[in-house]
């Protein structure tokens, strides 16, 4: 029986809730990149599978602020932005989006942001 021509995977990270965070108030949710820079206000931290994992979201977070505005330099400046408060309609409304077409989870020819519980494998063996 010939089977019917699939459309290819796609998963837009900008748009689509990916990252699992923790609110002020205790709740979890799923966010994408856009509304958890629009949300940050309201967002404790980020809940991983592992602690790693969440340190490595947060540094891919902060890669996005850090070039979305240009900076900051040093540690004054990112006490500044601290005092003065996330940019977000800077980074949400126009990096991120901007960003779209390369931030596909399952774009040919690029890697995506996997992580082994959601490839199906358990802890490498040493």
């Amino acid at each position: 029986m010939p089977t019917e021509p699939t459309a290819p995977l796609s998963f837009d990270l900008t748009r689509e809730p990916w990252l699992m965070v923790q609110r002020h108030g205790g709740s979890q949710d799923e966010l994408s990149l856009q509304q958890v820079f629009a949300q940050a206000e309201d967002v404790r931290r980020l809940v991983g599978d592992m602690c790693t994992q969440e340190f490595a979201l947060l540094r891919l977070l902060l890669a996005i602020v850090h070039d979305a505005i240009d900076g900051p330099d040093d540690l004054e400046q990112w006490q500044q932005l601290w005092d003065d408060g996330l940019p977000v309609a800077r980074i949400s409304g126009g990096y991120v989006i901007s960003s779209t077409g390369s931030c596909g989870g399952f774009a040919p020819g690029r890697a995506g942001v996997m992580c082994r519980s959601g490839m199906g494998r358990g802890p490498r063996s040493t």
